[in-house]
């Protein structure tokens, strides 16, 4: 007949344990990651329906989609060729109104920047939305030149632009490749 000692249940109770251990930390981690995509998700529905819903850029939007010549205008006016674009004169009302539309709508895209550089913005998550009007900021050149001035400090904007137009390019050779 067997023999077995209290040793060999504490070995038992002992390896039990540690499953369920590592088992708990499984669960805590699984969730954490769970509920910080969730948390991630939600940030970005909530920025996209400030962004559309909102109706607030779908004006200067609309003036970079069909590159605006009356944009293109106050854009060489306040190319930074000089120290103070609001200097009196050098904008008329209609302009400066245009002009504060643009700088609302690249700050905006800055927020959008800094949570996608932080990770509130998962990158998966940015090619749905927020790549094309990321992309459109460096495809027309006046308005790249604009973002592209050192003392706006757009550099967010700039840097995932330019990562929005490589997912792109490699999402266009991805599809002729499979042609």
């Amino acid at each position: 007949m067997l023999q077995t000692d209290y040793n060999d249940y504490k070995i038992i109770l002992d390896i039990g344990a540690l499953f369920l251990t590592i088992g708990g930390v499984f669960v805590t981690f699984k969730t954490y990651f769970l509920s910080r995509r969730r948390e991630m998700i939600y940030k970005d529905y909530e920025m996209r329906c400030k962004f559309i819903e909102s109706g607030k850029y779908t004006e200067i939007q609309s003036k970079i989609e069909h590159e605006d010549q009356e944009l293109e205008n106050v854009l060489k006016l306040v190319d930074g060729s000089d120290d103070d674009p609001y200097a009196p004169g050098k904008l008329t009302k209609p302009q400066a109104v245009i002009h504060q539309q643009l700088d609302d709508y690249i700050n905006y895209l800055d927020a959008v920047s800094l949570l996608i550089k932080n990770g509130n913005i998962l990158t998966e998550d940015t090619a749905g939305m927020w790549d094309y009007y990321l992309r459109r900021v460096l495809e027309w050149e006046p308005l790249k030149n604009y973002v592209r001035y050192p003392p706006y400090g757009w550099d967010l904007v700039i840097a995932e632009a330019e990562k929005a137009a490589a997912r792109q390019k490699a999402r266009d050779m991805l599809r002729r490749k499979q042609r």
